[in-house]
Formats: C-alpha cells, structure tokens, sequence
C-alpha cells in the first residue's frame, strides 16, 4: 500500500514540477526563474528526504523473525520486500544527492551547466529532470 501511495504522489509531483518550470522558463525573466526552479528543487528534496525516511524507518517489531528457508511463504516475501526497499533507498539517497547539488549549483550560479565538460546542459532535460549535473553526453559515459 505504502509503495503505490508514493508512486501515486511521485507522478503528481512529477507533473506539477515540469508545469512549473515550463511557465517559469516560457516567462524567461532570471530572477523568478531561479526562484521558481529553486522551489521545485526544494520541493522535490523534501519529497525524496520524507519517501527516504518511510522507507527506512524502523519496523514496528524490529525483532520479528525473518525466515530465509527454502519454502515460499511469508518471512520470505518479507526478505524480498525488504531487499526492494534497500533498492529503492539506495535510488533514493543518490537522488538527493543530485537534489543537494542542483541547489548548490544554483547558488554558485553554475546551474544548468555540466558538472564534467562545462557546456549547458539542454533545457529539454532541466525541464525533465530539474536536478541534473550532467549534459546527456556526459551521463551516458
């Protein structure tokens, strides 16, 4: 239930940010367009920090058995679920990172260029993915 909420929320909030980036760059005055970007990455980091903490609060009963036998049953669709999550965390906490550095960069006045050669990163992919530091070519190195 947990997990389709979040993807539920994280395809609304996906759709509200490039909304707001796309007004904010069809206004095209600097000014409020770092301010608008500069919200949809704050947003989007808190986002990401509160799904973080969701899934890596602790279980109600930390002690609870997990079985990693040989039959199929509950304790070892909860291991499998729980490998997911470590997934899902691990994507999560890379995500925040590349958030945290966006919005850094944004300070500094470097945002929008690439972190490695230094030409702009495409306004098609700041408009999909707000958050990156890296031009297409130099992410898919």
């Amino acid at each position: 239930m947990g997990s389709s909420t979040s993807s539920n929320r994280m395809t609304v909030s996906s759709f509200g940010r490039r909304a707001i980036l796309k007004e904010a760059c069809e206004n095209m005055t600097l000014g409020s367009t770092v301010r608008d970007v500069g919200e949809v990455l704050r947003s989007r980091r808190s986002e990401i920090a509160d799904e973080l903490a969701e899934i890596t609060a602790v279980p109600r009963d930390p002690v609870a058995p997990v079985s990693f036998g040989k039959r199929i049953g509950d304790g070892t669709t909860a291991a499998v679920e729980r490998l997911n999550q470590v997934g899902a965390a691990t994507e999560l906490a890379a995500m925040l990172r590349d958030v945290d550095r966006a919005l850094a960069k944004l300070e500094e006045g470097s945002y929008g260029r690439c972190d490695e050669c230094g030409t702009d990163i495409g306004a098609e992919r700041l408009e999909a993915r707000p958050w990156s530091a890296l031009c297409v070519r130099c992410a898919s190195r």
